[in-house]
């Protein structure tokens, strides 16, 4: 999903999107980590600035903890 294709959505698609997402930031398999972290970007222009700071940003933080042993996931986190 591209940014323009952010803006094309409607409202119960990008919160299922957004849902999605951050579930899968969650989730303990790999790849779906690699897959929302390719896409923060996309979750913090769904969630707006209020919501990225008040809770995208706390749960990267925890995130970055628990992580820390997969260099993949740091480098794709950083990038």
């Amino acid at each position: 999903m591209d940014e323009n294709a952010v803006e094309g959505t409607d409202e119960m698609d990008q919160i299922s999107t957004v849902a999605l997402l951050i579930d899968d930031l969650s989730s303990e398999d790999p790849s779906a980590k690699l897959h929302s972290i390719q896409r923060l970007k996309i979750i913090a222009q769904l969630l707006g600035p209020s919501r990225t700071a008040d809770e995208l940003i706390p749960m990267l933080t925890e995130l970055i903890d628990k992580i820390d042993a997969n260099p993949e996931l740091l480098y794709n986190l950083a990038d």
